[in-house]
């Protein structure tokens, strides 16, 4: 049986914005017609990483999710110095290394576009905050 703090230690790792998939580099939406859907690339333009900052790289998330302290420093010199230097670096997670990732230009896009992606990320949405209860719940 897991203990409380191997269960707290588990649920922060799996609640760290660190551990998420890759920022796709093609935004599409699917369009409903009358009589056929069709999937449609929306305009997209480059940003900086909003998780690593446009660094390429983050410290793995096994190493600090559940924080760290400077007790954790002070016990350990070494960790301290590996940790600073970035020896618990690793590729980010969201932009694979290229610092940044595709967004939707809503400049660009048609109304039709605009709302079809919003409908779009509210269904990503909910279905996230689902997967977050049922961790939070042990169903996951």
């Amino acid at each position: 049986m897991r203990t409380q703090q191997q269960i707290i230690d588990d649920l922060n790792y799996a609640s760290d914005r660190r551990n998420c998939k890759p920022a796709p580099t093609k935004v599409t939406v699917t369009l409903e017609g009358d009589e056929d859907t069709v999937e449609v690339q929306l305009p997209t333009k480059w940003e900086v990483c909003d998780l690593c900052n446009g660094k390429g790289t983050h410290v793995n998330p096994s190493i600090d999710c559940g924080g760290l302290t400077s007790e954790d420093f002070d016990q350990d010199p070494d960790f301290a110095e590996m940790y600073m230097d970035g020896v618990y670096d690793q590729t980010c997670n969201r932009c694979e290394g290229r610092t940044t990732i595709a967004v939707p230009d809503f400049e660009l896009m048609s109304e039709v576009e605009r709302e079809a992606y919003k409908a779009h990320e509210a269904q990503e949405d909910e279905l996230a905050e689902e997967e977050a209860w049922e961790r939070q719940y042990g169903g996951c």
